[in-house]
């Protein structure tokens, strides 16, 4: 039976956990949109009117003091 000498520092242990765990919380941010749509899906609301907010172009006329 051959041994196997493998060691994990605690070093190398937390950089583990802490990319696992930033992971796990970046997920959601960046598929917030798609969540937060089938959020809306199961509980029936309607999608929020994006044409209300949108700004209005302002002059270029006038330099800005």
């Amino acid at each position: 039976m051959d041994f196997v000498y493998a060691y994990l520092d605690p070093g190398s242990g937390s950089i583990i956990i802490q990319a696992v765990i930033a992971g796990v919380v970046a997920v959601p941010i960046i598929f917030r949109n798609k969540i937060s749509a089938i959020v809306r899906a199961i509980r029936g609301g309607e999608a929020p009117d994006v044409t209300d907010t949108v700004a209005e172009p302002t002059s270029t006329d006038t330099p800005a003091r």
